[in-house]
């Protein structure tokens, strides 16, 4: 049998309850009334199996479902995002499993619509650092960008914000905004025809 060793308020809501296996589960004051949790009491199988399967592994699935329901997010998000709320491996795999049973969780689904959507403001270097960032590593990028606006297309768009004219700027104008294009991924090459830095 297991035994609940500690129970302490947690900062954001609720407790941390340790079991005498090293388990940790945040539960609501709630749960801790409906089961008679307290320091010391011993759990049998059955008690254990039916907390954890009521009041982690069910609020699991409904935290990845509410977080999924206001926009699309990479496994590897959604992941850190329960874990950092406190729920077990377990109990997040389980949830990830459930999100991906329905296709709600799609990561090539979610490179392909970023790439697409940023592709008119970033150039193809930096949405692939981002990509990476959000977990999404290994795919043909090719096949990523194949619906994204052409990069040629993005920097001119970028410079169309900065000015209506690029042969109106001086050389020092066009050279500034050339580093600034730089800095956000664009190819120094593409960049130097565009502003005619020849």
């Amino acid at each position: 049998m297991l035994q609940i060793e500690r129970i302490e308020p947690e900062k954001r809501s609720g407790y941390e309850v340790e079991l005498s296996d090293g388990t940790c589960w945040h539960l609501y004051k709630s749960d801790l009334r409906r089961y008679g949790l307290e320091v010391g009491k011993e759990l049998s199988e059955a008690e254990r199996e039916e907390i954890y399967r009521i009041c982690v592994t069910v609020r699991a699935r409904k935290k990845i479902l509410a977080m999924l329901e206001r926009m699309d997010r990479t496994e590897q998000d959604l992941r850190h995002r329960l874990t950092r709320a406190g729920y077990p491996e377990e109990a997040v795999d389980d949830a990830i499993a459930y999100a991906k049973k329905f296709g709600y969780i799609n990561d090539e689904r979610y490179a392909r619509s970023y790439a697409r959507s940023r592709s008119r403001t970033k150039s193809r270097r930096q949405i692939e650092a981002e990509l990476s960032q959000k977990g999404i590593t290994g795919k043909k990028i090719e096949e990523l960008f194949e619906d994204a606006l052409p990069e040629e297309e993005a920097i001119r768009k970028q410079i169309r914000k900065k000015t209506a004219d690029v042969e109106s700027l001086d050389l020092a104008k066009r050279q500034k905004l050339a580093l600034s294009l730089y800095r956000k991924g664009f190819p120094q090459d593409l960049i130097r025809k565009e502003l005619k830095l020849y």
